[in-house]
Order: structure tokens, then sequence, then C-alpha cells
């Protein structure tokens, strides 16, 4: 996949700012243009970078390349794309099963957990 750099922005992946970003990938781009057009290669690139951002591949491609960014890149970049509505709950209870293997027992185990932890801090506090 062909797209722009990430760093740009200096930023980690999963802490881009979209604004900060749009900015510079402006200026990138452009210095892009005018370098491929001295150059003229038989193939230009520019248009398939330009696309990147416009069509969300840039944010798809940058999750792939990094897993720990990979559900802030989602929830803030992607998914908006095909949903405006963050609080749709047929998407949660979609994509809930995708957040760790065996989610269902894992989300159990931390309800319990939490329900433990809540009571020894209430008998800790009784003291």
């Amino acid at each position: 996949m062909i797209h722009p750099p990430q760093w740009l922005t200096n930023e980690a992946i999963d802490l881009i700012s979209l604004d900060k970003y749009e900015s510079v990938h402006a200026e990138f781009m452009k210095a892009f243009a005018e370098e491929e057009k001295a150059l003229n290669p038989p193939f230009h690139l520019y248009p398939v970078m330009k696309q990147g951002l416009e069509k969300g591949t840039f944010w798809c491609s940058l999750a792939l390349m990094s897993p720990t960014a990979l559900f802030k890149i989602f929830y803030d970049y992607i998914q908006p794309r095909f949903s405006k509505v963050y609080d749709d709950p047929a998407f949660w209870r979609i994509t809930m099963p995708y957040w760790t293997f065996d989610t269902f027992a894992f989300i159990e185990h931390k309800v319990n957990e939490k329900e433990r932890y809540d009571f020894s801090l209430r008998e800790a506090f009784k003291a």
C-alpha cells in the first residue's frame, strides 16, 4: 500500500490529530506532486496517495501496521465512515466478540474480579 508517511506530525500513530495531520499532509502532497511532475515518472503515485486519505485506505493500512493503535484508528477514523452514530447498540453487539478471544468469558471474569475487588475494598474500610 502506498501512502504518505504517518510521522508527518511527529505524533505516535494512536495520537495523530486529524486536523494537524490534514494540514501537513496537504503540504507534503503539494511538494510530492511538484517533485513527481519534475521527474515525470512512467507511473504517477500522487493520485494514489491523495485518494488514500480521501477514501480512508490510509487509516486501514495504518491500523494493520500498528496493532497497538488498531482500535483507536478503527473507532476514530474508519468506523465513522460507515456509521456516524457511536451509540448504535447493534454495532457494539456485532464488534464485541472481536475484542479478545472468548469475549463473553473474559467479560464475566472481569465483572467477577471487580465484584471481589469492591467487596475487599468495603471490608478494608469497615475495620
